[in-house]
């Protein structure tokens, strides 16, 4: 799935343990992250699994579990898991947030998504990503008031927070409030000269303020030309 940003960081699993101190668990798990690293999915789950079955309660080798499963496109799978995951430890906020996120991104139960993203927070209020998830399924609810308040939390949390800039502009953009959508999409471009879709949405801000001429550098900055 292109736009889910899973906070499944597969660097922050990686762990090693001296060969005195491995047990069968860890040896299963590290086995299960060096196939992954190689492309190997199957076997990667293969031996996560195994890796469970030695600790079912670990909550590395869950987190592991759904990541592999959603690089291999098996997001119902990946779903169900969470699920168990969840009864095991349905106080990990990460948790919580995939679901959600599944939830809004494969399932499209948007208000399932909005209770799962609410846990999280609530569990971690200090996550920026959390925020600005649940930010962007209220923009596709249309509630785009709402999803400003969510952005803003985000960005006061993480103020380099590109993609919240970038979503917060595109909500305003949608309520036609084009001078404060402007400036997010300033803000974007400043954080990032690369970001082609922030030059366009600028474009069009501009466009609608009746500012043409500044609209055209805009757009030559997404490499296109003036609509």
């Amino acid at each position: 799935m292109k736009h889910i940003a899973l906070a499944i960081f597969i660097l922050s699993l990686i762990y090693t343990v001296s060969a005195m101190e491995m047990n069968l668990q860890d040896i299963w798990y590290n086995r299960s992250v060096a196939d992954l690293q190689n492309g190997s999915y199957p076997q990667a789950l293969q031996n996560i699994n195994t890796s469970l079955e030695q600790n079912p309660e670990d909550y590395t080798s869950w987190h592991l579990k759904v990541f592999i499963l959603l690089k291999m496109g098996r997001y119902d799978t990946a779903l169900s898991t969470l699920g168990e995951s969840l009864a095991i430890n349905g106080s990990d906020s990460v948790f919580w947030n995939d679901q959600g996120l599944l939830q809004a991104n494969y399932l499209g139960d948007y208000n399932s998504s909005i209770g799962s993203l609410d846990r999280s927070i609530k569990l971690n209020p200090s996550n920026a990503m959390t925020y600005y998830n649940k930010g962007t399924v209220l923009k596709k609810m249309g509630k785009y008031n709402d999803s400003l308040e969510l952005f803003e939390s985000a960005i006061r949390l993480r103020p380099n927070l590109l993609d919240a800039w970038y979503q917060k502009g595109l909500a305003y953009s949608a309520l036609k409030q084009y001078e404060d959508a402007l400036k997010c999409f300033e803000k974007a471009t400043e954080l990032d000269q690369t970001f082609k879709p922030a030059w366009a949405n600028k474009g069009d801000a501009l466009k609608a303020l009746g500012r043409d001429a500044d609209s055209k550098i805009a757009y030559s900055m997404a490499g296109k030309t003036d609509p």
